[in-house]
């Protein structure tokens, strides 16, 4: 027998994608939502009337979307209310989430300053709200994909003359909106308005608006006195939220009561900071820091650790992928999504392809040191040459065993070449974010059902042909495994025998036509002949002499045929005679 090549090392890659896919399973082809976070555009919740600039070169807050995405992080729904450096509080490679109304639970109420004297945030109630009573509910996993932000201070009061030195007209003529007389004259927004400072400010500093004369220290993003800095979770600024829909801004409480939320914005005395009304109103001018209202944080989410978002509700979620499924193709997931974040504390385990699986219809992996625990599971992906998922499964279950032998039947899946990364994962309920180690990765190609690993060693097999009787054969000396011969060839002719068949035994046995593909191991193959038979005797052919070459022989036999011919003639006129008379 030919001994089995040694398997080459698998080379790890760490995973690089974002998942928001829909899962089918490869034979029944259902679908669940999954993809890369590329592929997932969020509708960030601004509203489609918020004034623009005009200027193209200064777009500030897009994309202008009137509905939103909700996603689920450490047990409570968010809003996505800024995306990889658009909407609300951009900053590239990380997602703006926003505390939603939908959630049951409210994590904080507090005063912005109990003591009822102060609107600065660096220090305050709020602040501490914010960092201990409301941060300290979140999963100590998910707090790792936190990105902390600085809250620039150094903001005056919200006063009459900030408001007069802006040149609403000019501003509303620009961006064909409506909604800077009521932001900077009323002092107050309605739950239906909205206003873009940040596109107002940047064609006012760009010299593209008159009448700009105010040099106060008023600025509607930033909070009153010192810098705070790496805040996990803050408030939203009256920027900030003015750029939002109204059913966005609406916040009631568990039971669907009447409250405000705070904003980190300084109101127009030391003693005000801005409030944001159940039904979305916006107090512009600001109300006393000593009344207790909703705790209502915001975060930077990493999306650079996101490997993937996926639906997270009824069938179209992740979770229904279950092991023997085999895999589920992907495809766009709808809100509300979750994400599986890459997790470094996930170790990647041995995984191999079992040889004589390779070119089959399910191929399987020995896998060895996967973590185990609740919802640990063995997953797989596939993506596209695009680098897009495009199939995702579930293997095997951990939750005890840490080694063992996977299958991933590939038939049904279209033709193609994929990258194929398999994982141990952390797969949890649809509320609560997923946690991946980083893959092994094989490259995948299918073709009519069947798996091919590149770079996967051939198991070979010795075939062994008897009995020949010295002829002559073509057929091959060994096989591969899973491949097979398909037709096995008759032997050259021997004189004196006739070819029968090929048999795997000298006597008896059973004929043998080919050689399967789930053969594995070697096959010694008997030529059966039978005897030619001897041809019958041909009969001697007549001799006929050439002319004057006439022998003794033959010329006694044309003397005895003449003699016979005179004996019969006389017989015949002897016999007529006698009827005449």
């Amino acid at each position: 027998m030919t001994s089995r090549t040694t398997l080459t090392r698998l080379v790890r890659m760490a995973l690089a994608m974002l998942l928001a896919v829909a899962l089918v399973p490869s034979v029944a082809l259902a679908v669940i939502g999954i993809s890369d976070p590329g592929a997932l555009i969020p509708e960030v919740a601004l509203r489609r009337d918020n004034p623009q600039p005009a200027d193209p070169a200064t777009p500030l807050s897009t994309p202008i979307l009137d509905d939103s995405t909700i996603a689920w992080f450490g047990g409570y729904q968010w809003v996505i209310i800024g995306w990889d450096g658009t909407g609300v509080a951009p900053l590239a490679d990380t997602a703006t989430l926003l505390f939603a109304d939908a959630n049951t639970t409210r994590p904080a109420f507090s005063a912005f300053d109990a003591s009822g004297t102060s609107n600065v945030y660096d220090g305050s109630d709020l602040q501490t709200a914010m960092n201990t009573t409301f941060y300290d509910t979140l999963p100590t996993k998910e707090k790792d994909f936190i990105v902390a932000r600085d809250l620039t201070g150094g903001s005056g009061l919200f006063t009459t003359n900030w408001a007069w030195s802006f040149d609403t007209s000019s501003f509303d003529a620009a961006a064909g909106g409506v909604s800077a007389t009521e932001y900077v004259e009323v002092y107050y927004l309605e739950s239906t308005e909205t206003f873009d400072w940040f596109s107002y400010d940047a064609l006012r500093k760009a010299g593209s608006l008159a009448g700009n004369t105010y040099s106060g220290t008023y600025h509607p993003d930033n909070a009153a006195g010192t810098t705070a800095t790496a805040q996990n979770v803050w408030p939203l600024s009256l920027a900030e939220a003015s750029l939002l829909d109204e059913t966005v801004r609406e916040y009631r409480t568990e039971s669907g009561g009447w409250t405000e939320w705070w904003l980190r914005s300084p109101g127009r005395s030391s003693l005000d900071a801005v409030v944001v009304s159940s039904d979305g109103d916006v107090r512009v001018s600001g109300i006393w820091v000593g009344n207790v209202y909703s705790v209502r944080g915001a975060l930077h989410l990493n999306l650079s650790s996101v490997i993937f978002s996926s639906s997270a509700s009824a069938a179209s979620a992740k979770s229904a992928a279950t092991v023997g499924d085999g895999l589920v193709e992907a495809t766009t997931p709808t809100s509300p999504v979750k994400f599986t974040f890459l997790d470094p504390a996930i170790a990647t385990p041995n995984v191999s392809v079992v040889p004589a699986s390779n070119r089959t219809a399910n191929l399987s992996f020995d896998y060895s040191d996967a973590p185990t625990g609740a919802d640990q599971y063995l997953s797989a992906t596939l993506l596209d040459g695009s680098g897009q998922v495009v199939f995702y499964g579930k293997l095997a279950d951990n939750a005890t065993l840490s080694s063992g032998t996977a299958t991933l039947p590939v038939a049904g899946l279209p033709d193609g070449t994929y990258a194929l990364n398999i994982f141990s994962e952390q797969a949890n309920a649809d509320d609560v974010s997923d946690f991946a180690g980083a893959p092994v990765s094989f490259e995948l190609t299918v073709k009519d059902g069947i798996g091919t690993i590149t770079g996967v060693p051939d198991v070979t097999w010795d075939i062994t042909y008897e009995n020949l009787q010295g002829a002559t054969n073509t057929n091959p000396s060994t096989y591969v495994e899973g491949v097979g011969v398909p037709t096995l060839a008759d032997p050259g002719s021997v004189e004196g025998l006739t070819f029968v068949g090929w048999f795997d035994a000298l006597e008896g046995g059973t004929q043998v036509t080919s050689i399967g593909t789930d053969a594995s191991e070697d096959v010694t193959l008997f030529a059966r002949w039978s005897t030619a038979p001897s041809p019958p005797p041909t009969p001697d052919k007549p001799v006929v002499p050439a002319t004057g070459d006439y022998t003794v022989a033959t010329l006694g036999a044309i003397a005895l045929l003449a003699s016979l011919a005179a004996f019969v003639i006389a017989l015949v006129i002897r016999k007529k005679g006698i009827a005449r008379a």
